[in-house]
């Protein structure tokens, strides 16, 4: 009883982000003898939710190794590969770990966003679909969902779906960026789509992606004086991120 004690105060303690403190009753527990898979995972825990990517995988390897029905390992090893960018690794652990529990949202969203990654569109958007339908106002299903009509060709589908998500966080650069990137796929998208990219420049100046769609956008429409001025504004940005690293 006492052990268990301290594992759930481990845990609670990797909630908080108090990671000495959850190390501490890791180390009690492991020095007791206590040879969990939860000690293990929650190590990878840690290990992850500091951006440690490749110790979280060793950590929860050795989990799985002894227990490979041990699921919520198999589930933050999927994300880790994800965050790796090992996406058919993500893709292989998410599928063992969804054929158990085919609902859970968080899996389900990072082996879609896995799929798309490997250019596998049209294995992505039914899942997504799914999710969408489940938690239609989760902006971040919405955005991925919008991605993958954009790549599917489905342009229409594509700019409805980002518009919403623009709607839901009208501050988030990338967004903005996104939706003025489709709407630039039709002419007479043209101007609501330059508002959307000077909006996103306007709400993350380093996001450079923006201001050279943005050039590349009145380029296109022959307008040279803005696109000097929008040219002028990248140079200066990148002589500046040069200088600073």
């Amino acid at each position: 009883i006492v052990h268990v004690d301290y594992i759930k105060r481990a845990l609670l303690r990797i909630s908080q982000k108090n990671y000495k403190g959850a190390f501490i009753d890791i180390g009690i527990l492991k020095k007791a003898g206590v040879n969990w898979p939860v000690i293990g995972h929650a190590e990878g825990l840690i290990a992850y939710q500091q951006n440690n990517y490749d110790l979280a995988q060793t950590h929860l390897e050795k989990v799985l190794s002894k227990d490979p029905d041990y699921y919520p390992s198999q589930l933050l090893i999927g994300l880790t590969h994800f965050k790796k960018g090992n996406y058919q690794n993500a893709v292989q652990k998410l599928q063992m770990y969804l054929s158990v529990f085919p609902d859970a949202h968080q899996a389900n969203f990072i082996y879609a966003a896995s799929l798309l990654k490997l250019g596998r569109i049209l294995d992505s958007i039914p899942i997504l679909e799914k999710l969408d339908k489940s938690q239609p106002h989760d902006f971040r299903v919405l955005s991925l969902l919008g991605n993958a009509y954009i790549q599917n060709n489905q342009t229409e589908q594509g700019i409805q779906i980002l518009h919403k998500v623009v709607e839901l966080e009208p501050d988030i650069a990338r967004s903005r960026l996104q939706l003025g990137a489709a709407l630039l796929r039709d002419k007479s998208g043209l101007i609501v789509a330059q508002q959307e990219l000077i909006k996103a420049i306007e709400l993350d100046p380093e996001l450079l992606q923006a201001d050279l769609a943005l050039y590349m956008s009145y380029m296109r429409n022959k307008d040279f004086l803005n696109a000097g001025k929008v040219a002028l504004q990248l140079k200066q940005k990148q002589n500046k991120t040069t200088l600073g690293s």
